[in-house]
Order: structure tokens, then sequence, then C-alpha cells
């Protein structure tokens, strides 16, 4: 009993003392090399294909919705400025932004595998698009 007693009181004592010895001046501290990033997530309702892109409507605020326009070159550029990552099930399809020094640098949109869910969709033929994917040089989401 008293072995263990004492093994305990050495476990605590090497605790405490590791504790006090820890360095609470780098705690806060900002280094040169490092950078702000940050991330945003929004809640999809429908992503729509397009023949330069997606069009992913997301909601900014109860009852409005907003629009994003992904190109396709985005997901071929190394590095990569947009990834989608296809899942099997989920609560539902998200777009997640991520911005480094207060820019947008790259984003991941989480789809549902099936096609044929209510959440994808096409955009009709008849409607023109191409000035919004042309002119897409970063991700300003609305909130």
């Amino acid at each position: 009993m008293k072995k263990l007693l004492c093994v305990c009181a050495c476990v605590c004592a090497l605790g405490a003392v590791s504790l006090w010895a820890q360095d609470d001046s780098i705690v806060g501290q900002k280094y040169d090399n490092e950078a702000e990033i940050y991330y945003k997530n929004v809640m999809v309702d429908k992503i729509y294909t397009y023949r330069k892109g997606y069009v992913v409507q997301y909601r900014t605020k109860p009852g409005r919705i907003s629009r994003a326009y992904i190109p396709n070159d985005w997901f071929r550029q190394k590095p990569p400025k947009a990834e989608m990552v296809t899942l099997k099930r989920a609560a539902g399809p998200s777009l997640m932004v991520f911005y480094k020094d207060g820019a947008f640098q790259s984003c991941r949109l989480y789809v549902l595998e099936n096609r044929k869910d209510p959440t994808w969709g096409i955009v009709p033929f008849t409607q023109n698009l191409d000035s919004e994917f042309d002119n897409a040089a970063d991700l300003k989401l609305e909130f």
C-alpha cells in the first residue's frame, strides 16, 4: 500500500513539474510565416450543371437564396482551386470556401453521388450564363 501511495505521489509530482516547466510566452504568439486561414461552410439547396461549370444555389438568410459559380477550370488547375467530394449519404450537399489572409484560396463542394437526387439539376440550354463563368476569378459568398 505504501509503494502504491509512493508511486502515485511521484506521478503527481512529475505532472506538476511538467506543467510548471511549460513556457507560457509562446501561447498566443504570432509567427512571421503564419497565415490567417479560415473557412466558411454553407448548406447547398441545389447544384446545377452547366457547360462551363456548376451553379451552386445556397441559402444566405431565412427566405434568401444566393448563387455561386464554380468554373470547370478550377477543378483542373494545379493546385486545384475547387474540389468535388462525392458522398453516398449525407444530410445534404454543402460548400466549404477557404480564405487565406482574407482572400479566396479554394473551395470544396460536397455533393451526393446519385445525380438523380433532387439536389442536382441542369441549367436549361436557353439560359446563357457564360459571362458568370468567364469572369470568375474568386468566390464571394453572400450571407
